[in-house]
């Protein structure tokens, strides 16, 4: 008999799409762990439900629950030690007062740890910083059969390779150290500047690679000659010795929207108003932190706007020279197909790391989000052949559907990921659906 909490639950990820029926292992410690690994129970380690596909969905999934613990903090030094539970948000907390902060962040602070790692996240400065495991000094990894493994980039080195990026394939991060990073304030001096095309928005790019931050909002509801408009925003932590851990309120929306709510016409319509409001409002501001690199965090669950059929967030890269051509690409298949992203965000990469299977590289990548049909699905499949011409490929955190062929040519280090999955017999008990469908 499994004496362990388990229940069957519906379960999906941000994007609400796809979902699954999974037996839910709660696994608060390392007995938890190796009484579901000696029950032979294959699944994956499932964190905060961030990530968007079906990354973190299996038909056994393994709850990584209440053990949310800071175990120590070097204030001096920046060096933290927490449960891979622990959300990103609880940290800033505790270290943004002191005058610190983690180094990459992604788009939202309610991830864990654990989850930053598997899915190696990046953020606005990976030009400059890279991606979080560049700053991950060790984590303890719980293995196939129930091994401790300690693991760093001169420890273990090829399961720390495979386990940054690796998406849950290779274990559970049971904690991490990390080093954080000393700021000036807490506060970023930021900067916006409107460009008019696709061309200008990728030039203006290159001119502020010096800038710590940058992202661009992309007006992806115009024709497809006219398509890559936007708003670049950027920034740096303000040197006026203000900290403040201050988190913005959250506002939680009714679960009632209906799924056509994004169309051409409302996404349109909101496209003009988000331009106007930039055209007016002030370029060179004063901005708290959680405002800057988490606008979307002031909706607890702003996902239910797609309504009950959810949606799909895309995001592919490319590298640098071809990016333009390789996005106009892209334009012209939604142009033709009659679909917008309701949201579509540009950013620029520095060079890509040595892990097998994280996504950045030197290069532009473009986010984007679609309400869920089977136009969308149709789409997709040309998008593909987008990525193979252009050496592209698609960031498995956000994916729900590329092919096995096309994922395969993006990630060259594939081999070399498999070979450790073999060496550590992790295939035995770590499984996903996406990993099913990409045979890996």
């Amino acid at each position: 008999m499994l004496d362990i909490s388990k229940k069957t639950l519906l379960m999906h990820g941000w994007g609400r799409y796809p979902t699954e029926e999974a037996t839910v292992f709660s696994v608060d410690s390392l007995s938890d762990i190796n009484l579901v690994i000696s029950n032979k129970i294959s699944g994956i380690p499932f964190g905060n439900g961030r990530s968007y596909g079906d990354c973190a969905l299996s038909k056994n999934i393994l709850k990584i629950g209440s053990s949310k613990k800071l175990k120590s903090f070097d204030a001096i030094n920046g060096l933290i030690t927490c449960d891979s539970g622990m959300l990103l948000s609880d940290i800033l907390e505790v270290i943004v007062p002191h005058g610190w902060f983690l180094p990459v962040v992604p788009g939202t602070k309610f991830i864990t740890v654990g989850g930053a790692i598997a899915a190696d996240v990046h953020g606005k400065n990976h030009h400059i910083n890279g991606c979080f495991s560049e700053f991950v000094y060790s984590f303890y990894l719980i293995g196939a059969k129930g091994e401790l493994y300690e693991c760093s980039k001169s420890k273990n080195t090829s399961l720390f390779k495979a386990t940054c990026g690796g998406m849950g394939l290779t274990g559970i991060i049971a904690e991490a150290t990390l080093q954080l990073m000393k700021i000036p304030s807490s506060i970023i001096h930021q900067k916006k500047f409107k460009t008019n095309t696709l061309k200008e928005t990728i030039e203006y790019f290159n001119t502020i690679k010096h800038e710590s931050y940058s992202v661009a909002w992309i007006d992806a509801s115009l024709p497809y000659e006219k398509m890559g408009r936007g708003i670049i925003q950027y920034g740096n932590f303000a040197l006026n010795e203000s900290f403040s851990s201050l988190i913005k309120p959250q506002l939680t929306l009714p679960d009632f929207f209906p799924s056509g709510l994004f169309n051409r016409a409302t996404v349109k319509a909101f496209n003009s108003l988000y331009l106007h409001l930039n055209s007016v409002n002030k370029n060179d501001t004063f901005v708290g932190w959680d405002d800057f690199f988490f606008p979307l965090d002031k909706i607890s669950n702003w996902n239910v706007l797609y309504g009950p059929k959810g949606f799909m967030q895309i995001q592919y890269i490319f590298p640098e020279e071809v990016s333009y051509s390789a996005l106009r690409a892209l334009f012209r298949i939604m142009d033709r197909f009659n679909l917008v992203s309701s949201l579509a965000v540009l950013k620029l990469y520095g060079p890509q790391n040595e892990n097998y299977l994280s996504f950045p590289m030197n290069g532009f990548s473009l986010a984007m989000d679609f309400p869920i049909s089977a136009k969308l699905f149709q789409m997709v499949k040309s998008f593909e052949n987008v990525l193979s011409e252009y050496g592209g490929r698609v960031y498995l955190a956000k994916d729900v559907c590329i092919s096995s062929e096309t994922f395969k040519k993006g990630y060259p280090n594939l081999d070399a990921f498999i070979s450790v999955l073999e060496q550590y017999s992790c295939t035995d008990t770590f499984s996903s659906n996406q990993s099913q469908r990409l045979f890996i």
